[in-house]
């Protein structure tokens, strides 16, 4: 999107997006410009997000889980080799 939005010149039918809030009121204006390059641009943000959060989540929470399941299978091999010994 961002490529094709450079492509559209500054009398194009894709306006820029100004939004502005004041006194709890949002005002919503059109001009002008370069939205599908702002759309591309927010488009190539969620994904470097999306990106660092699924590493994130790999290395924390689905490490945390491989090593609770090594855990649970040293516990189990332990518990038979007591019920063995009895």
């Amino acid at each position: 999107m961002r490529n094709h939005g450079e492509e559209f010149g500054e009398d194009s039918a894709f306006g820029e997006l100004f939004v502005s809030s004041a006194d709890n009121h949002t005002h919503v204006q059109w001009t002008p410009g370069t939205s599908l390059v702002k759309l591309g641009e927010a488009h190539s943000k969620v994904a470097a997000l999306q990106e660092a959060f699924a590493l994130t989540l790999q290395d924390t929470f689905l490490a945390s889980i491989k090593h609770f399941g090594e855990d649970i299978k040293d516990y189990e091999h332990q518990r038979k080799k007591l019920d063995s010994r009895r």
